[in-house]
């Protein structure tokens, strides 16, 4: 008995000092996990607001889920991040923005997105910028016009960061209404030829006419009967545009709306499904040019004129290089006449359409012309460009060459996202060329760095000069590599 009262009691104690030692390792940890934490987002934190202090804050108010992280910049404001869900149901859009002590929204930037080009990727660019900055937390914000499901989402997600906000600042925000829509006035003689629509068989005053809704969707046809210039009725035969969204646009209600219009008349675009809506002007304008004699787009006697590319084979050595782009491995190959450049293939399936692939199509004309890598990135495109960049400097370093004559040194540094590799060219003393690789650093934030650097480093021949704003980690990454190629060649 005793001995089990002994072992109780003794138990007890270990259980107690136990407790006590955990308490202790976790106070004393707890600091320096919360460090590292913001270690990894600080580069991203400070585009927002340079130079500051930041602490982490909980999102356990955040009622909706869209936000995933919250800081304060000590004597600043606020800064939210945030991932919502827009028109690309399996890629999400991250984004982060700020919000000034005053209830300012400062700042807004999208970090991943892969909407469609030109269509929801323009929740990144300027338009949707400027109608978020400048805001105020009590202010309510536009979708874009045809965008409405990724511009929805998206201030949805600010709306959420408001809220946070009201809560952890301590002020009254108002509730958000919802995303005011534009409306955008359409008529029925406006250019509508992107929409490729085209008349495949009439029957007296009854049309059949093909259409294009969304991008990369089926076509949508419609039969729709024209007499005295006007539209009698629509009716949606075949849908091949987005269940769920575009379906709206050609209900009954919404197509017997056209009853009676003319070329003159204005029509409205059903709001969420402005392609399909579009669609459906661009049938009834086609209808209604056939039915008037003018030209109209039709199916009926179309050649179809068979086209070849024709490849241009150049002589010469080739080298292949690989860089990492916006949506996965960039490969390039580049052909040399002795230490020519003649030729530059590239090949990015992964990249944007009509953002990256704008990249991938004009810069090899350009390394061709300069014969040298040194030329400028494709705007808008800074990340599959700077990935195409890196490549043919690794393709041409593979050939013994770099883009200026002299000595080449390499060294590497830890970035913000990774490894960061450096090779400096000098000449005698002189720096006369700098190549940054560094395919895992943030794009838009870090890829700043790796792009601008290099010249500033030249220019100064040195590796003394300021960092780039927003991307400390990176540049410092940069200048303590260069140092260390400087310090190789002594």
């Amino acid at each position: 008995m005793k001995k089990i009262l002994h072992l109780t009691v003794f138990l007890a104690v270990v259980g107690a000092l136990s407790a006590g030692v955990l308490s202790y390792v976790n106070e004393l940890t707890a600091p320096i996990i919360e460090e590292q934490k913001l270690a990894a987002v600080k580069e991203s934190l400070e585009v927002l607001y340079p130079g500051a202090s930041f602490s982490e804050l909980s999102t356990e108010q955040d009622e909706t889920g869209l936000v995933t992280g919250a800081y304060l910049a000590d004597g600043k404001g606020y800064i939210y991040q945030l991932q919502v869900v827009g028109y690309n149901s399996s890629t999400p859009i991250d984004f982060m923005m700020s919000i000034d002590l005053d209830g300012t929204v400062s700042g807004y930037a999208v970090l991943t997105q892969q909407e469609t080009s030109g269509i929801g990727s323009r929740v990144a660019d300027a338009e949707f910028v400027d109608k978020v900055v400048g805001s105020s937390v009590n202010d309510s914000i536009a979708t874009l016009s045809g965008a409405t499901i990724s511009s929805t989402a998206v201030i949805n997600g600010i709306n959420a960061a408001k809220a946070l906000y009201g809560l952890q600042a301590g002020v009254e925000v108002e509730a958000p209404s919802a995303p005011e829509v534009v409306e955008v006035v359409y008529t029925l003689s406006d250019d509508y030829s992107s929409n490729g629509a085209a008349v495949v068989s009439q029957d007296g005053t009854s049309f059949t006419v093909t259409a294009n809704g969304f991008p990369g969707n089926d076509v949508n046809e419609f039969v729709i009967v024209v007499e005295n210039g006007a539209i009698v009725s629509v009716t949606n035969t075949v849908f091949g545009d987005t269940a769920g969204i575009g379906e709206a646009a050609v209900s009954e209600d919404a197509l017997s709306a056209y009853a009676g219009a003319t070329l003159e008349s204005e029509v409205d675009a059903v709001s969420g499904s402005t392609f399909t809506s579009k669609s459906v002007f661009a049938a009834m304008q086609a209808a209604l040019k056939a039915a008037s004699g003018e030209e109209a787009s039709t199916d009926e006697g179309t050649e179809e004129t068979e086209t070849t590319e024709e490849t241009v084979s150049v002589d010469g050595d080739s080298y292949t290089a690989e860089a990492q782009g916006f949506g996965g491995t960039v490969s390039v190959t580049v052909v040399l006449n002795g230490s020519d450049i003649v030729d530059v293939q590239v090949i990015g399936d992964s990249e944007t359409a009509g953002i990256g692939t704008n990249a991938i199509e004009q810069l090899p004309a350009k390394i061709v012309e300069a014969d040298s890598a040194d030329v400028d990135a494709v705007s808008g495109a800074t990340v599959t460009s700077t990935a195409i960049l890196t490549a043919v400097k690794d393709a041409l370093s593979q050939a013994g060459l770099t883009s200026a004559e002299g000595t080449s040194y390499t060294a590497e540094a830890q970035g913000f996202g990774g490894t960061v590799s450096v090779t400096v060219v000098l000449n005698g003393s002189d720096i006369v060329d700098v190549q940054v690789t560094g395919d895992s650093e943030t794009a838009g934030i870090g890829t700043n760095a790796i792009e601008q650097l290099p010249a500033k480093i030249v220019e100064a021949d040195s590796a003394d000069v300021d960092v780039v704003s927003g991307a400390t980690v990176t540049s410092t990454a940069i200048l303590n590599a260069v140092k260390d190629a400087l310090a190789a060649a002594q």
